[in-house]
């Protein structure tokens, strides 16, 4: 299909949804949106994207992507507000970024398949950092027959695209992302309070090892950040407490135990009990530093 001929729509317009979509406009695609508060999408409207209601995008779309907040989200987008299973037309596809329940997917793949209307699972991977330059990678579940359709507009803001299976296995990749991650995080935390106990310089420490063996994308990311005390948000808090939730729910699911995770997820519903839910999820410094009575001067 021609690209002048697609129809693209997008639902989520937030830290990650707005830097992706406004890679499309710049491929010249026919991008419409929709928001809650239309200010804060003035940006892409500007770009060229046209603004309509939900049910004026569900109708008019050949291809809906989501990147909304959590399941209830992409279940109340799709069966409520604006009801895309009932609006769109047949053969269309709504392409999921959100970080939600694989379980879901399955349910929504099956769901739209009865109305002739194609499901895909395709969680994005990758920082705020990443998303605005285009290097964001995607993991997606579903049919092969809609994932070569979608494949050249994805791959305009991402840097891989991969199909790992059936409806609900790219979710399933992407808690395995999301569980590597928490650890990865916490662990660079406690390091940093290690190494400010032990009197290491942490700027210069964080420069003699972000190339060692110790070094990964969680602290070459978070650790110049947390240093600089910036605790704004890639992922909030409450949504990294929803990403670590999910993990657990699939893990009872499978019959798994995942003790890391549990204790992590303890940690940050402490963080959340002090007011937390706001700040970006390194914010994780504050528990372990009131843990181990850290006081910051900043």
């Amino acid at each position: 299909m021609e690209k002048s001929n697609i129809k693209i729509g997008w639902i989520g317009l937030g830290v990650m949804g707005k830097p992706l979509c406004g890679f499309l406009l710049q491929n010249g695609y026919d991008v419409s949106i929709t928001a809650r508060d239309k200010s804060k999408v003035e940006e892409l409207i500007e770009k060229g994207a046209k603004y309509l209601s939900g049910e004026e995008l569900a109708k008019t779309c050949d291809i809906i992507f989501l990147m909304v907040g959590a399941p209830k989200d992409v279940k109340e987008v799709i069966f409520e507000k604006p009801g895309l299973i009932n609006i769109m037309k047949e053969g269309g596809i709504i392409v999921d970024h959100t970080t939600s329940s694989p379980s879901l997917a399955e349910e929504l793949y099956a769901e739209c398949k009865k109305k002739n209307i194609h499901f895909m699972d395709a969680p994005v991977s990758g920082a705020d950092v990443l998303a605005k330059q285009g290097g964001v990678s995607i993991i997606a579940g579903g049919d092969q027959e809609i994932f070569d359709k979608i494949k050249p507009i994805i791959s305009c803001y991402s840097k891989s695209q991969t199909l790992m299976g059936g409806a609900g296995k790219g979710l399933h990749a992407k808690l395995f992302a999301q569980i590597c991650l928490a650890n990865n995080v916490a662990g660079v935390i406690e390091g940093m309070i290690y190494g400010h106990k032990a009197g290491l310089d942490l700027e210069k420490t964080f420069e003699a090892l972000k190339a060692s063996g110790a070094s990964s994308v969680a602290m070459n990311t978070y650790m110049p950040r947390i240093l600089k005390r910036d605790l704004a948000p890639t992922i909030t808090v409450e949504l990294w407490m929803k990403d670590l939730e999910l993990i657990l729910e699939e893990s009872r699911r499978l019959n798994i135990v995942l003790p890391a995770i549990n204790l992590i997820k303890t940690f940050y519903q402490a963080l959340l009990a002090n007011g937390g839910a706001k700040l970006g999820f390194q914010a994780l410094i504050l528990t372990l530093e009131q843990l181990n009575g850290i006081k910051h001067d900043k």
